[in-house]
């Protein structure tokens, strides 16, 4: 009787032992980041970038982007191509909603690429400096 409780008592506190461990190791897990992964953040879209700009503020391209944009009701955006190029994908490369602003700046680019699309479809207000090429190619 004594042999089993002996054995029982020492099986509990190894269990007991371990227990810490385990614990620790979800803790680490998760201080790796919000998510509880350690890969990086994915790029932002230009869309998601210009969604998250303030109003009056420039959103500057640091790169060639092939995405279709929309420049939302209320928003007043400058968008500096910097000598990169916007092309379509799909849509209209860029799209002015009524109510919005949008001023266009730098040497780059503004392209479609999609039959019966525009490079720029304005119902709100846009502006093109000098430097910007819209194409069709």
């Amino acid at each position: 009787m004594k042999r089993r409780l002996l054995s029982a008592f020492l099986a509990v506190m190894m269990v007991l032992t371990m227990a810490p461990v385990a614990f620790a190791a979800d803790d680490a897990e998760n201080t790796v980041g919000d998510t509880g992964s350690s890969e990086s953040a994915p790029a932002k879209t230009l869309q998601q970038q210009i969604n998250e700009a303030a109003n009056g503020s420039t959103v500057t391209l640091d790169k060639d982007y092939t995405e279709n944009i929309i420049i939302k009701s209320g928003q007043e955006i400058t968008l500096d191509l910097g000598s990169n190029t916007l092309t379509n994908n799909g849509g209209d490369t860029i799209t002015v909603e009524l109510g919005a602003t949008l001023t266009i700046e730098g040497n780059g680019t503004v392209d479609n690429v999609t039959h019966q699309k525009a490079a720029l479809k304005n119902y709100g207000n846009a502006t093109i400096k000098s430097g910007v090429t819209l194409m069709r190619s």
